[in-house]
């Protein structure tokens, strides 16, 4: 299977976040399930603001379910807070190897998902086509505990591009407008972030928008970059402000949190430790994911930051759901 090959090129220059940009080949192993008929690029996106979609009840305890017939609807549409199983291989080996660019198929008919997290262990993401709605939800009830945001308890939410002057204040929307966003951690505001985000394309929209994925395990991080990411303490703003590093540890590994846009540097080191940081993204190779309807992307949000890359045209036709999940 074969990460959707870009149909045209952008200038990463114009792009907040990162100098390099990575396509992944479209020669390496295809996935042989037949793809559908793709959802209707047409699909109102305001479906998801009553009932439930695809006749798939959820319920608002906090995990999906099917199992609840009549349960109220938890998905809400909103814009995209517009304005500002492990291979013995090196993380420089992943970077350059084709079949690690195209994550496993998985075999989530039978139940077993040991694909899907055999590759977010080894590359910190899964990205499949042909997942139906009510797959993706069981999926993420499977991860973990799917949540919803601070002041919205909903978990299935509609992401479309808006204009600024359209969406909430203190959000990348508002200060990014239509544009790309820059890389960052998802719901870095809250006391810990969510461990996965699950994104479902429902349209991919009229701007051939893509998503971006920098992966941390590849960067050559030093004994002084982390204690500065462990030690450095920044303000985050969020329905409360609080103090947090730059990083955690988890036994060896590092787990990010990042996000110009609620955090800012509370102490002398931290400043430096942001700008370190950001270097290590502009440095970086993001893998892109190309949106097609049914496509299911699946990220670890502590080791991978993501984007929202350039639109070759106006794309609130755009729609993804994403389910926050808690590790």
């Amino acid at each position: 299977m074969d990460l959707v090959p870009a149909t045209s090129s952008f200038d990463m220059a114009a792009y907040p976040g990162s100098r390099n940009h990575h396509q992944p080949s479209a020669s390496g192993p295809h996935h042989t399930m037949p793809i559908p008929e793709p959802y209707r690029t047409s699909v109102d996106p305001g479906v998801a603001s009553v009932g439930t979609p695809y006749g798939f009840p959820l319920v608002s305890s906090g995990r999906p379910t099917a199992d609840l017939p009549g349960s109220p609807a938890i998905i809400a549409r909103v814009a995209p807070s517009a304005s500002l199983p492990l291979p013995s291989m090196s993380s420089a080996t992943m970077a350059r190897s084709p079949e690690n660019r195209d994550p496993t198929p998985c075999s989530r008919r039978t139940g077993d998902l040991s694909a899907i997290t055999d590759c977010l262990r080894a590359r910190g993401y899964f990205w499949e086509r042909n997942w139906t709605h009510p797959e993706i939800v069981r999926l993420a009830a499977t991860l973990g505990r799917p949540s919803g945001d601070i002041g919205d308890p909903r978990i299935v939410r509609a992401l479309a591009p808006q204009p600024s002057h359209e969406v909430n204040a203190n959000t990348l929307s508002r200060r990014y407008g239509l544009g790309p966003f820059p890389f960052h951690t998802e719901t870095a505001y809250w006391s810990r972030p969510a461990r996965y985000v699950v994104l479902h394309c429902m349209a991919p929209g009229s701007g051939e928008r893509p998503t971006l994925l920098v992966d941390s395990r590849q960067w050559q991080i030093s004994a002084q970059d982390r204690r500065r990411f462990l030690n450095a303490a920044c303000r985050v703003n969020g329905q409360r402000s609080f103090l947090a590093s730059l990083a955690t540890l988890d036994g060896h590994d590092l787990q990010l949190r990042f996000d110009r846009a609620c955090m800012s540097p509370a102490t002398s080191d931290a400043a430096p430790a942001m700008e370190r940081m950001s270097t290590f993204i502009e440095d970086s190779t993001p893998v892109e994911i190309r949106w097609a309807p049914r496509t299911l992307l699946v990220f670890d949000n502590y080791r991978c930051l993501h984007a929202r890359g350039p639109a070759s045209t106006t794309d609130t036709d755009r729609v993804l759901h994403r389910i926050l999940v808690d590790g």
